[in-house]
């Protein structure tokens, strides 16, 4: 049985999380490939990258094609286009890029889809596709038309939501040629999918991290490493990109200024724009880490970790802090109410008032947590053996073995 996973690249939340299955997969003998379209990390086993067999033609193509829709959208390609500075990203379901002709795809047994987004053209892929198809909804794209997050809806000029319904349309008439299996990975996420096209098809299956790199580090401290200050209550907050409005990081801003005297410190990880750098300069900035041991050794020289995702479904971020016994302090719009307990392995919060009580019990309350306890109950769900497992099985039913 030949699995052969689809990700637009192997960065990024989705990235980062396909590569982990991946590599779970592969150890407990399932035979799985990654194609991409593009990738920043150092090729593991069986990622092949997506390469064009005449690209003078396919360039020629795409600029056809920008002729044709010119009047509707105005940036194209195979990357996200960004048209509007109120939302987050807004991408089409067109792609001058053929994957269902590679021979990976050909030869496999199960395709297995993840964020696509720029990398399938969605008339010509579930047209071509005659063999299982199953998909990790790693946000809600599949189900939308152009955005990503039901809350950029909300943001649309009148031009942008004509042509988020016209995507919907074209994309719901695309993929009723093939039975897609879904994979959630909240059940927040899959009534979400229902609510749009998706019956009650599917099931929940959770990102998996390996827990011999992520690990809590008892009786050490390593705050020297990036100079973080030993007496202080320390809070992470961690987005890819920090100004990504999703991620709430301006209302959190504007709700901890009142700690910069306290005993409180924050830390910031991920890309930020200098002016966000320097228009706050009481926070420490860390620039995004790539080597996850070293990342291992951040979460382990914090106190908690700050969720403030406007909405969200399975954070990378919420499972490593787990897996190093760092509890976390999280909104409950989305998936992260499915694991984060109150008093247990973190606090969950409604709205940013009630953040800011959170934010004053949790610095009174810095040792209340018991850490080995955390991430022994976050690796029950969240180990590559347990998931692995899930998905072997999962596959085997599809494939009729």
């Amino acid at each position: 049985m030949k699995i052969i996973h689809l990700t637009t690249s192997t960065s990024g939340g989705a990235g980062i999380a396909t590569v982990r299955l991946h590599h779970a997969l592969l150890e407990c003998g399932v035979n799985s490939s990654i194609l991409c379209l593009k990738s920043t990390w150092p090729f593991p086993r069986n990622v092949i990258q997506y390469t064009e067999s005449n690209p003078l033609v396919k360039r020629l193509w795409y600029r056809l094609k920008r002729l044709i829709f010119k009047n509707s959208v105005q940036v194209y390609g195979s990357k996200a286009a960004m048209l509007s500075s109120q939302m987050e990203i807004f991408t089409l379901p067109y792609s001058n890029f053929k994957p269902e002709k590679h021979p990976s795809i050909i030869s496999a047994d199960i395709i297995h889809l993840h964020w696509v987004a720029g990398f399938i053209d969605y008339l010509s892929f579930f047209r071509s596709i005659n063999k299982p198809v199953v998909w990790t909804f790693h946000d809600m794209n599949p189900f939308l038309g152009g955005v990503h997050y039901t809350g950029d809806l909300l943001n649309q000029t009148p031009e942008l939501a004509k042509l988020e319904k016209k995507f919907q349309s074209e994309k719901r008439h695309s993929m009723m040629r093939r039975t897609i299996h879904p994979i959630y990975l909240s059940l927040w996420m899959k009534q979400k999918a229902k609510e749009y096209i998706y019956n009650e098809d599917g099931v929940v299956i959770y990102n998996c991290l390996d827990f011999d790199v992520f690990r809590y580090l008892p009786d050490s401290c390593y705050r020297s490493v990036f100079n973080i200050p030993k007496n202080k209550v320390v809070f992470l907050f961690v987005a890819e990109r920090i100004e990504n409005k999703r991620k709430g990081f301006q209302q959190f801003v504007n709700l901890i200024s009142k700690y910069q005297q306290s005993e409180a410190y924050f830390v910031a990880l991920g890309d930020a724009d200098a002016s966000v750098a320097e228009a706050n300069p009481w926070i420490q900035f860390v620039e995004p880490i790539r080597d996850e041991r070293l990342l291992n050794l951040l979460y382990n020289s914090v106190d908690y970790l700050v969720i403030t995702s406007l909405e969200d479904n399975l954070p990378n971020t919420m499972l490593e802090a787990l897996a190093c016994g760092c509890p976390v302090i999280s909104s409950s719009n989305g998936g992260m109410n499915e694991h984060i307990l109150q008093g247990v392995n973190g606090w969950l919060y409604s709205t940013f008032e009630e953040l800011s009580e959170v934010l004053d019990v949790a610095i009174k309350n810095r040792n209340v947590f018991d850490s080995q306890s955390i991430r022994n109950q976050a690796e029950l769900k969240f180990s590559k053996a347990t998931i692995s497992s899930q998905m072997k099985k999962l596959y085997e039913t599809l494939a009729g073995t």
